[in-house]
């Protein structure tokens, strides 16, 4: 007498047959790909991440600029491009600005900006303001500030010295509550 020892959750019963005789379809005909969810790396979209991507390419893989511009598909005078425009006084002014009025954001400082006469779109100035590590101050939090901590009483010498802190939930001698 020999029988099938099934595993604990089976019915022990092989897989219906469709309806019609049909041949089922495959399971893996309605699922994603199983190509390591997550794993995968980002588009290179803008032309800064393709500069970058460019000079690893030269740097570990020793190949030419024209080479690596063509892999990345990244134009040549895009990737020789160097800013020519000098944001010095500028980005002073905005460091100038948010040292002295700490609570000011990005916002605030364009329109002080604006009203002292500077041309600079909202754009370049929450860039430049970025840049400078002016968005990560920490402000002094609103609630949960700690409490004081408490000093440390002297030693009671005598009687009638030292009083109840707590008078709400206090016994009398006899053991009736005030």
């Amino acid at each position: 007498m020999e029988e099938e020892i099934w595993r604990h959750g089976r019915d022990g019963t092989a897989s219906a047959a469709p309806a019609g005789g049909r041949e089922s379809p495959p399971e893996t005909a309605g699922r994603r790909s199983q190509s390591g969810q997550g794993n995968n790396p980002k588009k290179v979209l803008r032309p800064v991440q393709k500069c970058e991507a460019v000079e690893y390419l030269l740097a570990a893989y020793r190949i030419g600029v024209r080479r690596g511009c063509r892999l990345m598909m990244q134009s040549r005078t895009v990737y020789n491009y160097r800013s020519c425009r000098d944001d010095r006084a500028l980005t002073q002014r905005i460091r100038e600005i948010a040292e002295t009025r700490i609570r000011y954001g990005v916002q605030r400082i364009h329109i002080l900006l604006l009203r002292e006469g500077w041309l600079v779109n909202h754009k370049k100035t929450h860039r430049i303001y970025c840049l400078e590590g002016l968005n990560l101050r920490s402000k002094r939090p609103r609630r949960h500030v700690t409490a004081r901590h408490r000093r440390i009483r002297p030693a009671v010498t005598a009687v009638d010295q030292c009083w109840s802190m707590d008078f709400v939930a206090d016994n009398l001698f006899n053991g009736r509550r005030i």
